[in-house]
């Protein structure tokens, strides 16, 4: 969540990204229409884009129209750019759905037949899990999956593969990441005299790149998979230029975007499209892994139609225009990882909650004065529909909205037995509040908080909070009592979870859009005395730290259930996907982003 839930960008007007213009509505009664007129732009002290543009608002007072203009600053995002594109979708008639279902059943048998007939060959095996994975479908098959792996694990001895770099890695990697305790020590055999690795595995391109992919659920202290990764890393770069296509688009691929931290529903697309180039592939698992793809593309379209009609019901992108409207991106960033059906409801509720959360971070970051956001952060610590008669007008449909979204909410967990849960919600919701007040009255101010400080702060701020609490609540009834109290020490797991969205949230700001703005890479290098270069290379090195932190909780999960450890991975490797290159989708208009939409929401793959 996503720079969608906590950006400070300050852009000048000249610059291409992003589009956005700086006024401030400032009087209270409801505004019926307003003009702008004679427009100007300065910046003050903090290179913070001010304008001076005079409005001339309409307003409805006691019955009669009243006309009064005033200057006023303001922050103004570009529009949303999908119109009525998804809330107008309809689905297939019931009888051809049924056909297709039929179909992928079918087919799906067949794959589960020859998933078990190479069972004893466990080279094969692995071969075949990784395939299913690549493809998207491995879902399907967690039970057969599972039992494979814990034999094999049990058994990792006698796997008859001391020399095989390949399946070594492949092995060590899906097991790791169905949270098998696999020790390091085995790739020892592929190292000589000097403890270093052999140069002779160079040869090996497919073994190379296992091992690379391998490195990637490394832990803290596990220095043999660090020094994996810079000999792979290194030898792998030399090597894009020997190899032709379509090894060198592989590792390129793979170099820019390792399985461990990238795989997303966008590379299951292109898997499929490059496995059928493959003279060898299963005609039937190819088929199957088509429709599957089709199949749940439809469920998505579905749910992202119900959701932008929903979202277009609040008319809060009509009563805030200053704010970002992005319920299509943001239910890119969550399906891009949390694509099966198995996540519908979790998805629905997280769009729901964050189409809230983004409007009201524009609110705190560069729309409200300071007395006006100390109204509204005492409204949320009050929780009481009866506040809005101290808040400015324009906070008050989004208050009164998010918190009847959250009353029906309570009122369906209530049937489940499970109201308690709304609470744990609404807190979350507080602590994120004041994370953003804090950061408005850092800003406002012109204070300069200590880098531990604002890291602290900012944490928080970018709201995976709330994120992991609705996983608690929305996965089945497996979030016990135990798990909520887990969840309140903020634990090293939440932290890596929110720290990784941060920073690479912070980074993907352009260099010349950081001046006088309150980031993680302006505040570094204040702080030590750096450059960005230097800045940025070590929160890089923090976001690394981070993931170590999630993988040793993937294979030690103590309090925590497996499936939620699984829904923090994924939900980890959202921000890598979506703040690649350098640009947030949630501020940038631009047409990768629009690209991979269209991909999965709008385009099926043709069978």
């Amino acid at each position: 969540m996503l720079s969608l839930i906590h950006n400070s960008h300050c852009v000048n007007p000249q610059s291409s990204v992003p589009h956005i213009t700086y006024l401030h509505l400032i009087h209270p009664k409801p505004l019926l229409a307003s003009t702008m007129h004679n427009p100007s732009f300065k910046f003050d002290g903090s290179s913070r884009l001010q304008s001076t543009a005079t409005i001339h608002a309409v307003h409805q007072n006691n019955g009669s129209v009243e006309h009064e203009e005033f200057a006023c600053p303001i922050v103004s995002y570009s529009p949303c750019c999908w119109g009525d594109r998804f809330s107008n979708y309809k689905p297939d008639d019931e009888t051809t759905q049924a056909i297709r279902k039929e179909e992928v059943e079918k087919l799906k048998g067949k794959v589960k037949e020859q998933l078990l007939a190479t069972r004893s060959d466990q080279l094969h095996w692995l071969n075949y899990v990784n395939t299913l994975e690549l493809l998207g479908v491995a879902y399907h098959f967690n039970n057969e999956i599972d039992e494979g792996l814990q034999y094999i694990y049990e058994n990792y001895d006698c796997w008859g593969l001391e020399d095989n770099l390949y399946h070594v890695s492949l092995g060590f990697r899906l097991l790791r990441q169905h949270g098998f305790h696999m020790p390091n020590d085995i790739f020892k055999k592929f190292k000589n005299e000097k403890d270093c690795f052999k140069e002779s595995i160079t040869a090996d391109v497919d073994g190379m790149l296992a091992l690379f992919e391998a490195s990637h659920v490394r832990m803290h202290g596990e220095t043999i998979l660090e020094e994996a990764l810079d000999f792979t890393t290194t030898h792998l770069k030399s090597m894009v230029t020997q190899v032709t296509y379509p090894l060198a688009t592989q590792v390129n691929h793979a170099l820019e975007r390792p399985l461990h931290r990238f795989t997303s529903r966008l590379d299951h697309r292109n898997y499929i499209l490059v496995y059928e180039t493959d003279p060898f592939h299963d005609k039937a698992l190819l088929k199957f892994a088509k429709l599957n793809f089709n199949m749940v593309q439809s469920m998505h379209k579905k749910e992202l139609s119900d959701l932008t009609s929903w979202w277009k019901g609040k008319n809060l992108a009509s009563e805030l225009p200053f704010a970002r409207n992005r319920m299509v991106e943001l239910y890119y960033y969550y399906t891009v990882t949390l694509f099966e059906p198995q996540y519908s409801t979790l998805r629905i509720a997280l769009c729901k909650a964050s189409g809230f959360v983004v409007m009201i971070d524009d609110i705190y970051d560069g729309y409200g004065t300071i007395e006006e956001l100390e109204l509204f952060t005492e409204a949320f610590e009050r929780w009481d529909k009866n506040c809005i008669n101290q808040l400015p007008y324009y906070m008050k449909s989004i208050y009164t909205s998010l918190l009847d979204t959250f009353e029906e909410a309570e009122q369906v967990l209530a049937k489940e037995g499970r109201s308690n849960c709304i609470e744990h919600i609404r807190e979350t919701m507080k602590v994120i509040i004041h994370s953003y007040f804090q950061d408005a009255k850092w800003r406002l101010g012109k204070c300069n908080p200590t880098y531990e400080e604002y890291l602290t702060n900012a944490i928080t701020s970018i709201a995976y909070g709330l994120v992991t609490i609705f996983c608690f609540i929305f996965l089945g009834e497996i979030a016990t009592a135990e798990v909520f109290e887990w969840a309140s020490r903020f634990p090293k797991p939440l932290k890596a979870c929110n720290g990784i969205t941060r920073l690479l949230n912070d980074m993907s700001i352009p260099s010349k859009q950081r001046d006088g703005m309150l980031s993680t890479i302006i505040n570094y290098m204040k702080h030590f005395n750096v450059s960005e270069e230097e800045a940025i290379k070590e929160l890089c090195k923090q976001v690394d730290d981070f993931w170590k932190d999630l993988n040793q909780e993937m294979l030690h999960p103590k309090v925590i259930p497996m499936p939620i450890i699984n829904c923090l991975i994924r939900l980890s490797r959202s921000p890598e996907i979506a703040y690649r290159d350098g640009y947030d989708p949630f501020i940038v208009d631009r047409e990768c982003y629009k690209d991979d939409i269209t991909k999965l929401f709008i385009d099926p793959l043709a069978i």
